[in-house]
């Protein structure tokens, strides 16, 4: 399993970084407000069903005392971690 492999060198030049991503991103337009409004309410309901399912799954799991199980500690692990990144 040999293989010819070749290396090759690799120069940057700063100004030309910059002012090719200066274009990349000058040429990838923002929403407009009508967009933003539209997704707005399915970011929101979004926000608030992992919300309440979240909770919901703490105080099930604080209240009901025979679910408390290997896996189910994994479950409520996830809840609250995904708690702390919404």
């Amino acid at each position: 399993m040999s293989g010819n492999f070749t290396s090759a060198s690799f120069t940057s030049n700063s100004s030309n970084e910059t002012s090719a991503g200066a274009s990349i991103t000058a040429a990838i337009p923002g929403m407009s407000s009508k967009e933003k409004a539209i997704l707005m309410p399915f970011y929101f309901i979004s926000l608030l069903v992992a919300l309440i399912g979240n909770v919901l799954i703490i105080v099930v799991f604080h209240k009901y005392k025979p679910i408390r199980k290997s896996f189910n500690y994994f479950v409520l692990n996830m809840a609250i971690s995904d708690l702390f990144l919404l």
